[in-house]
């Protein structure tokens, strides 16, 4: 290992503010030392751009810390931004490998960025590789297989696959937490191992900022950038609004110098891994003009030596560095070191001051004014409406938006384009995360004995409910996030006295789907992979656990859902009370087993079979019924091991005929000239084939038959490196192109359908994978089709903090005709995953219960159809009661507002979307820790 590397990484470590696990020098501590057993990464270089450059290129380097050479034939190197997330776990950067690594030796690997930089030139790169590495996040890791593989979020520290991985900054895939980052361009360091022969398996314990930057190639070339160490200043005498705010060098002179400041404390961090305490102006705060006021009277101090000292309302001085960490500009005090003799801390108590007030103002929404409050007490003014929970159960936080509603996706609302776009930056901009100061990871073994802040099983947060203030908050920014900070680490035990505020529970008027007022209802609803067939019955199926380490999901094998008997009770209980609840006639499912892959008799109808055994078990009569699969099916080896399919009510409605599967030699006897021009193997091979079937209701004639047709369509994620399905970044996803297709084929299987049985009443329903003015769905308007879903201004699902529908029931004219009330039934999407089977007993919290309550991550939707020859319930003169003639109803819509007021907008504002569903298994999210 080069001393320089290691000289400079110590440094970094006792001025950067860092981990709390870190120590002064006087108290350094031996970690356990693991030596690598294979080759690593051992430093990369992500700020290769511009006039600060230390090099023209960005790079990768590789090391062999053994003694026998390393064939690198067959090898690869990927990078993947951590902008990605469950929905796209494909690798934006790849390279093959060649050659080997001698022992000692290095390999590097050149990244030329999205510019170039005016540094020195590399040494001869032994590779390159295609895509710009990003400055402060992403994931880069070395593969044994040349395959792009599309790794998991989270932890990835023992997949068979990757020979070493490196998580930096914000990134949500690493080994055990993300290595330090560089702040941004004009800050030239490295991310460098800090011992090259050792390897822990955590990369923010294995890696540090280098101001020395070495790369070596494979022929022992190095070249090296060491710049001269800046002389200390003395501490200057400062306001804590006068402490510059940029975390950019070249824009801040006073970074990793020493300051002097006053203050009083208005947070105090011991414990959850801040480690350090808020500072604010005797006297500031108050009624602020957000238009005047420009810069804060507040700050962060990281010392983890005398957070536990100060207490709230302490009026203290302090000379410490301004540094940065996390994205905001901090104070970092060491008082001790040896490397900082000038810090120094004291409590003034002999001295009058003036107490700080909250600031009384709305959280505003842009950065400079959100900058401007940055380590200051709020007393937040104005309405604040949840809109992300996806991480609650992870890190204890909640995304918030100002105004009564959440956010939604900007293809749900607007077409691709312009004013979709201008919605994603305003998006971005508007939310903040209500947190829980704390650091902790509650889905790992580290953090999943101590209860969630925030939820409890008697007290949801679902998107959409309102924020009730109790607390004042402390504005902060963290893990490239604004957040609102209690003023001291939220437990259960300090809750009452810190805990900033209460979620409304909107579950009431929720418990069941709105009160059926026609002659019969009919369902969509994606199921989250019901599959009879377990985990533990797949030979090498691995699994997710719980944290006692009972199995609870499949992980990535050809099953998807439960991995034993006892989580899929639990999975089925759920779902079971939803579609007892719902009151539906005809429940179109997704994501339900093709049990033609598990049996060995290839019954394709085995998971709809026991769904209804277990339906008509809880209802204790023999109730439902499902559609059996046509006598010409696919070959399972041609199909998904997820498919669609029908249960009904025989008492209320019967199939007439055989149901019909769209694929190639499935629809031979209705083909028409416009089906016949689809390669209807080519267009389906990568989403699930629509399912057909005809109903006629029970005390009905001809004239009231229906077809219905369930969809699930391509997913968004894994998108391709090129070509019509690459992710174009219109905010479509990748696949569009696919959709569309299989939107137009369906069209054209609808119309010859229609054409065959003479039937005009056609509902295509399903989960189409598109959001509300996305491309695909543009088809089925286009053929005179009416979103009734949309029409409800309700969503079916929430992604990336925004609401939207991937979910849609599209009606042709006559059956439009037909509808009295549709709804989407927010059960699911807007609850908290934590209550998922999928989580059982994955934190102290007891969140688990077997009812309807988030029994998928879709929301069910549901429409009641009144018909010409069948006498609405209760009616016999074929009038409601509220007047509307039999053929009208009371369409468009009725159905209940969202969440008791505090809905997903408009039918002009529609929402967002989910995507492909790799597995049930906890996972990980998008990471801040």
């Amino acid at each position: 290992m080069l001393a320089g590397i290691a000289s400079a990484g110590l440094a970094a470590s006792l001025i950067i503010p860092t981990p709390a696990t870190a120590a002064p020098a006087e108290a350094s501590t031996t970690p356990s030392v693991e030596r690598a057993e294979s080759v690593v990464i051992s430093e990369v270089y992500t700020t290769g751009a511009g006039q600060d450059a230390a090099f023209d290129e960005r790079f990768i380097e590789l090391h062999n810390p053994g003694d026998e050479p390393v064939d690198l034939e067959g090898w690869a190197v990927s990078y993947r931004p951590a902008s990605r997330g469950e929905d796209d776990l494909t690798p934006s950067g790849h390279v093959t490998l060649s050659g080997a690594i001698e022992p000692g030796g290095h390999y590097l690997i050149a990244n030329p960025g999205l510019s170039a930089g005016d540094g020195e030139p590399l040494p001869e790169p032994d590779a390159r590789l295609s895509g710009g590495t990003a400055i402060r996040d992403g994931v880069i890791w070395l593969a044994s297989t040349p395959e792009r593989l599309d790794l998991p979020l989270g932890d990835v520290r023992d997949h068979e696959d990757v020979v070493d991985l490196l998580g930096y900054g914000g990134a949500n895939t690493s080994e055990t937490a993300a290595a330090p980052s560089p702040s941004g361009s004009a800050d030239v360091r490295s991310i460098a191992r800090v011992d090259e022969a050792v390897d822990t398996d955590d990369n923010s314990a294995d890696f540090a900022l280098s101001e020395a930057i070495t790369p070596t190639n494979s022929a022992g070339e190095q070249a090296v950038h060491e710049p001269e160490e800046p002389e200390r200043q003395e501490p200057t005498d400062l306001e804590i609004h006068e402490i510059p705010r940029s975390l950019e060098p070249a824009e801040n002179q006073l970074l990793e110098q020493p300051v002097t400041v006053r203050g009083v404390v208005t947070g105090a961090y011991p414990t959850g891994g801040f480690n350090g305490f808020t500072l604010q102006t005797e006297g500031t705060g108050g009624d602020l003009d957000l238009e005047t006021h420009a810069a804060s009277d507040g700050i962060f101090v990281y010392s983890p030596w005398r957070a536990d000292e100060v207490e709230i309302g302490d009026f203290v001085e302090i000379t410490a560095d301004v540094t940065t960490y996390s994205g905001q500009v901090q104070l970092s005090l060491y008082p001790g070191s040896s490397q900082t003799p000038e810090h120094e801390f004291a409590l003034i108590t002999d001295e009058p001051h003036e107490a700080v007030k909250p600031a009384v103002v709305e959280i505003p929404e842009t950065d400079a004014e959100r900058e401007a409050l940055l380590g200051m007490v709020i007393d937040p003014q104005g309405t604040y409406t949840v809109t992300d929970h996806y991480t609650l159960n992870q890190f204890g936080e909640i995304g918030i938006v100002l105004g009564e509603e959440p956010l939604t996706t900007p293809t749900a609302a607007h077409r691709p384009g312009p004013e979709a776009d201008a919605l994603a930056e305003e998006n971005a901009e508007r939310i903040i995360y209500l947190d829980d100061a704390a650091t902790t990871d509650f889905s790992r073994s580290s953090g999943w004995d101590e209860e969630l802040p925030y939820l409890t099983a008697e007290d949801p947060v679902r998107i959409g409910a309102e924020v009730q203030w109790e607390n004042t908050v402390i504005m902060d920014r963290r893990f490239d996030e604004w957040r609102l900070q209690p003023t001291a680490q939220l437990t259960p035990d300090s809750a009452e006295a810190v805990q900033p505020a209460r979620v409304e529970n909107t579950r009431e008027g929720r418990e069941t789907s709105a009160e059926r007022d026609a002659d019969l209802r009919i369902a969509g609803f994606n199921v989250l992979n019901y599959f009879v067939t377990l985990g533990e019955d797949e030979e090498g199926c691995e699994y997710h656990a719980d944290r006692d380490g009972n199995p609870t999901t499949a992980d990535w094998c050809e099953v998807r859902g439960a991995w034993s008997t006892e989580s899929f009770k639990r999975q089925e209980a759920k779902i079971v009370d939803a579609i007892t609840t719902m009151d539906a006639d005809v429940v179109a499912l997704q994501e339900m087993e093709n049990s033609a892959h598990f049996t060995d008799d290839a019954d394709r109808d085995l998971a709809h079979e026991r769904l209804v055994e277990a339906l008509n078990q809880d209802l204790g009569t023999d109730t439902w019924a499902y559609v059996a699969s046509p006598e010409t099916a696919p070959a399972p080896e041609d199909e998904d091991v997820i498919r669609n399919g029908f249960i009904y009510r025989p008492e209320a409605v019967e199939p007439v005929g055989e149901s019909v599967i769209l694929f190639d030699g499935g629809v031979d006897e209705i083909m028409t000239p416009e089906l016949e021009d689809f390669d209807l193997v080519e267009v389906y091979s990568n989403a699930r084939e629509p399912l057909a079937q005809e109903f006629q209701p029970v005390g009905g004639d001809e004239q009231d038959r229906f077809i219905a047709v369930v969809n699930h369509f391509k997913s968004k994620g894994s998108a391709p490196d090129g070509g019509p399905n690459a992710d174009s970044g219109d905010g479509q996803g990748a696949w569009n192109a696919d959709r569309v297709e299989q939107a137009r084929a369906l069209v054209a299987f609808a119309d010859a359908l229609e054409e065959d049985t003479g039937t005009e009443k056609v509902y295509l329903m399903g989960d189409f994978n598109s959001y509300e003015m996305e491309d695909p769905l543009q088809e089925f308007l286009g053929a005179d089709y009416t979103n009734v879903s949309a029409e409800t201004g309700q969503h079916s699902y929430m992604f990336d903090g925004q609401v939207g529908s991937l979910d849609h029931l599209f009606a042709s004219e006559a059956a439009a005709e037909t509808i009295s009330q549709a709804e989407i039934w927010n059960i699911n999407a807007v609850e908290p995953i934590a209550l998922e089977y999928s989580r059982y007993n994955g934190n102290a919290s007891d969140l688990f219960s077997a009812d309807l309550w988030r029994s998928s991550d879709h929301d069910p939707i549901v429409a009641d159809l009144r018909f010409e020859a069948t006498e609405a319930p209760g009616d016999e003169d074929g009038s409601d009661e509220d007047g509307s003639d039999e053929d009208g109803g009371t369409w468009p819509p009725r159905g209940p507002g969202n969440n008791n007021g505090h809905g997903h907008g408009s039918g002009e504002d529609r929402g967002h979307e989910r995507e492909g569903h790799p597995g049930n298994g906890p996972g990980s999210t998008p990471g801040r820790r």
